[in-house]
Formats: structure tokens, C-alpha cells, sequence
């Protein structure tokens, strides 16, 4: 029942363009490097915001998949905008560090392959370019691969948006996800349809909880398998109903204060089952963070 009331909920944000579509989310990036048409380093740009002593990174929506949610300690890039270890590779002479860098090149050969998009173009030739021997070139060598420095991503030279905004890049993209699908289908337990099954959930950082996330759906352990199931074949949740319940209550985690409430380690969010009147705004009205575009055309 709270799958299919989080599913719900989804698609209300989702009508109000408060929630991204299927393989598209809002994430930190603290990190941009800006790129000449000819894949060209110009130079690395630090966007994070500065509150009291601390930088945080920027929310931007970016091209995402619940396979980089819970990566852990696996190599699984992300499209684009991902960490320094996997876009730059930082110091190659690791083993796993090279190897995260290589997949991250794959992936994006992978999915924009003979795309003549102008951003895209430069970023391809950047990465065949790049070399563990320029990061002495990085203004922000030392910030961009600390563990809350954010993702990296890229923008095009005299440009104000970021390359993975760019409607080629988005449309690609959605092209990817459509025809690279996992192999396990069945009957959704939150809407009925059959699809494709989601593997391993979303994980959540609640207070409380282990540094890496917590999931709502989770079998880590033999014991909770049957019948020779593994995994989220235990309990049958499609890619897009997963991705939709995990989106509306990252949703509420992140952004609705007013719909989540903390006693101790114990977090508690709740919603109403149709769109409800805001109470009165007793200072200036500010835009809402996901407040976004999520046009992937």
C-alpha cells in the first residue's frame, strides 16, 4: 500500500513539474568543466554554494538511473554528469580508478554514438584526449574529488546552460533507457502491468540509517529469498513503478518540510491523497527547487 501510494503521488509532482521523468533526477554537482568545441580543457569552474563555512553543491537534473543509486562499491557510471574518479579518472595509476574512467568513456560511446550534437562532439573529444598527466591543470584539483564535492559535469564555452541539459543529449539519452532494458520481466506488485523488473531499489540517507542508504525493498541475505528467487524477483516492482515511488519520496526527504518530521532516528513523511490548499506564506515566496524542465525532446 505505501508503494502504490508513493506510485500516486508521483504522478501528481509529476503533472505540477515538481518530479523528473524516467532516467532523469535532480542531484548534486558541485564541479564544471567548460569545454571548447574542439574538446579542449578551458578551465574547471567551482558552482557549489557557499552557506556559512560549508560548500554545497548545486541540485541540478541530470541524467540519472537507479543502477548508479545503488552502485556502493561497484563500478556503474553514470551518463555524463558523474564523480571526478569516474569522469576525470583522477590518478589513473589505480587500477579500480582507471577502470571506473574506462566504463564511464564506454557508456558515453555507448549512448551518444554518431550523435553530431555540437556538445556532445566536445565532450567525446575531450575524453580521448584526457590524461591522468593534466590534472595539475585543474584549478580545483584538490576540492573536486572529496567525497561531498558532488558530481562533475560539463558546459560548452560561451554557453550559459550545462551540456547534459542540452535537448540532444536528453533525447539520446531517453533513447538508451528505451533499448537497453534489464532481462527480468513480470506482473508489477504496485500497478498490475507487466514489465521489466526492478533488480535492487533505490536507497534513501535518513538519519539513522547506514552511510550508503537504506532501501524501502531489500533482500541482502539468503534467508529472506524463495524459491530460488534472488533479489527483487522476491518481491516484483517494474523499473518505472520503482522509479516513481523512490523519486516521490526522495521528494519528501529532500524538499517538503512541512510533510516530514524527525523524533530522534526515526523519520516520519506523510501526504495527502489529493492536492491540498498551502497553508499562508508568512515570508517571500521562493522557487521551488525541482521546479524544472524535464522536456526530453
Amino acid at each position: 500500500m505505501i508503494l502504490q501510494a508513493l506510485n500516486d503521488y508521483y504522478q501528481r509532482l509529476a503533472k505540477e513539474n515538481l518530479a523528473p521523468p524516467l532516467g532523469f533526477s535532480l542531484e548534486k554537482v558541485g564541479f564544471i568543466l567548460v569545454l571548447n568545441e574542439d574538446g579542449d580543457l578551458i578551465q574547471d569552474q567551482d558552482i557549489r554554494d557557499v552557506v556559512g563555512k560549508k560548500s554545497i553543491p548545486k541540485l541540478l537534473p541530470i541524467p540519472y538511473t537507479n543502477e548508479v543509486n545503488v552502485r556502493s562499491s561497484n563500478i556503474q557510471p553514470n551518463f555524463l554528469a558523474d564523480k571526478a574518479e569516474y569522469v576525470l579518472g583522477m590518478d589513473q595509476s589505480t587500477k579500480r580508478l582507471k577502470g571506473k574512467h574506462d566504463a564511464y568513456k564506454k557508456l558515453f560511446k555507448m549512448v551518444t554514438d554518431g550523435e553530431p550534437d555540437k556538445g556532445i562532439i566536445a565532450v567525446s573529444k575531450f575524453l580521448n584526449k584526457w590524461s591522468s598527466g593534466q590534472l595539475p591543470r585543474l584549478k580545483y584539483k584538490e576540492q573536486i574529488d572529496k567525497n561531498d564535492a558532488g558530481f562533475v559535469s560539463f558546459r560548452l564555452e560561451n554557453e550559459l546552460s550545462y551540456i547534459h541539459e542540452r535537448p540532444a543529449v536528453k533525447k539520446v539519452w531517453a533513447k538508451y533507457l528505451a533499448t537497453n532494458k534489464p532481462g527480468l520481466t513480470g506482473n508489477c506488485l504496485v500497478t498490475g502491468n507487466l514489465g521489466n523488473i526492478q533488480n535492487l531499489h533505490a536507497q534513501f540517507g535518513i538519519p539513522g540509517g547506514q552511510p550508503s542508504g537504506v532501501s524501502l525493498v531489500s533482500f541482502n541475505d539468503f534467508a529472506y529469498e524463495s524459491y530460488g528467487k534472488k533479489k527483487g524477483a522476491n518481491c516484483p516492482v517494474s523499473v518505472e513503478a520503482e522509479f516513481n515511488y523512490s523519486t516521490a519520496l526522495k521528494y519528501l526527504l529532500r524538499f517538503e518540510n512541512r510533510r516530514r518530521i524527525r523524533i530522534g532516528d526515526t523519520t516520519t513523511v506523510f501526504w495527502t491523497e489529493k492536492t491540498s490548499i498551502p497553508p499562508p506564506s508568512f515570508g517571500r515566496k521562493r522557487p521551488h527547487p525541482w521546479n524544472h524542465s524535464w522536456d526530453t525532446c
